[in-house]
């Protein structure tokens, strides 16, 4: 399973790649282990994870990366469902929906991964999980492991909002006998200058590197992101302002954008990380090739990523968190109610979309004009969630008890 980000060259982390491979070491001979690895935004977590999950693969570990839901509304269980897959967690027919016997079976699904060669999971962002089902399941997981060789890397934001249960999930790791933290600082000035020489700058001088280690207290993100800033505008240019925070540097590529290809990079912020280009041609009522044009225009001012022919994603969560700021509350309302009338336009509202629907109808129901109308949109939506049978991806039904679930947990307001 791959890792999404901001790709960048991974400087100054020698040591901590070393306490990886320690644990590592570990969960060969003493059995499975957790690592908390924490830090600042943009400081460089999910590459020291890729790297070292590289590593590990090469060196015959199994290494699983589930991938992240990219919307709003996520299924319950989606990470897990990853990991395990539907049939093994649901059944077919269904299974008991009770969390502990579904923890079992994923617990079982991972110890058998890793009963004979060593196995690394990676749960990235776990500050940001919109699913309490992997929160409120992942102790009953880790505690039903046994002996396996498992290590579990989890990684999360230090300098941002936390909710309520991944804090609590955090006290309850923390406390474990097998688990060690691992926070990520900034780089110091030869790390500083080492990466912006690999991202594309020409024998940085002291100045500039000092500079530098100012203005982004030694943030790869940062870092990477000013350098892509100064190439554009030449690297020998010193008149080329840097810009003082990682969100100005978002909005200058923003305001670099023509006024239609801004109005479609908002609507993607709704949509969220990941999102196709179908979807936001129906919402904003353009024709897709405006869209794919709009899109392109972003890619180039390094804003998003293609993920597809069909598809792209924002280049880091935070560069999503930023445009959706933009919007005024108006524009944000109005957009979730179009993307949710899209995805039934679409013939979608079924399986891992109904969350996807039902928080956008909650979302457009909580500041609409007529709030009593669009909280009977969004409660007939709720309610065929409950009634309607749903399937995964692959055919089989989900059990019935789990599919007000998806509604319930969908309906939590975005964080901005």
């Amino acid at each position: 399973m791959t890792a999404p980000g901001v790709a960048h060259p991974l400087v100054g982390r020698a040591a901590e790649l070393d306490r990886l491979d320690a644990a590592m070491d570990e969960v060969r001979v003493a059995g499975p282990r957790v690592v908390l690895c924490s830090g600042a935004v943009g400081v460089g977590k999910t590459a020291l994870l890729r790297l070292f999950a590289d590593r590990a693969a090469q060196h015959g570990a199994t290494v699983m990366w589930p991938r992240a839901f990219g919307r709003p509304g996520a299924p319950p269980y989606w990470i897990w469902q990853q990991v395990a897959g539907p049939n093994r967690l649901f059944g077919s027919p269904p299974l008991s929906a009770d969390r502990a016997a579904i923890a079992e079976r994923i617990a079982d699904q991972l110890r058998s991964v890793s009963a004979g060669q060593p196995a690394v999971l990676v749960l990235d962002d776990l500050d940001r999980v919109d699913d309490s089902s992997l929160l409120t399941t992942l102790p009953r997981v880790l505690r039903a492991l046994g002996r396996s060789h498992l290590l579990v890397c989890c990684a999360y934001a230090s300098d941002a909002p936390h909710t309520s249960e991944w804090s609590a999930m955090r006290h309850v790791l923390k406390a474990a006998a097998a688990t060690e933290e691992m926070l990520l600082t900034g780089l110091m000035a030869e790390d500083v200058r080492r990466l912006l020489i690999s991202s594309g700058l020409a024998a940085p001088g002291p100045d500039l590197v000092d500079q530098v280690v100012a203005i982004t207290a030694g943030n790869p993100l940062f870092i990477v992101e000013l350098a892509r800033h100064l190439t554009r505008g030449g690297p020998d240019r010193p008149e080329v302002p840097l810009p003082r925070t990682l969100g100005d540097l978002v909005r200058y590529r923003l305001d670099a954008l023509p006024e239609s290809a801004r109005r479609v990079l908002g609507a993607a912020s709704i949509l969220g990380e990941r999102f196709r280009v179908g979807d936001l041609a129906r919402a904003l009522g353009l024709d897709a090739a405006v869209c794919f044009e709009a899109v392109d225009e972003a890619v180039r001012v390094g804003l998003v990523a293609p993920v597809s022919a069909a598809e792209a994603e924002f280049r880091h969560a935070l560069f999503r968190e930023i445009v959706e700021s933009r919007l005024r509350t108006s524009e944000r309302i109005g957009l979730h109610r179009h993307v949710a009338e899209a995805l039934e336009a679409a013939g979608r509202p079924s399986g891992d979309e109904l969350g996807v629907l039902a928080y956008h109808w909650a979302a457009a129901a909580a500041g609409a004009p007529r709030p009593r109308r669009a909280r009977g949109h969004a409660g007939r939506r709720t309610r065929r969630c409950e009634l309607a049978p749903t399937r995964t991806p692959n055919g089989s039904t989900w059990s019935r008890s789990i599919t007000p679930a998806i509604c319930r947990s969908s309906t939590r307001p975005a964080s901005v």
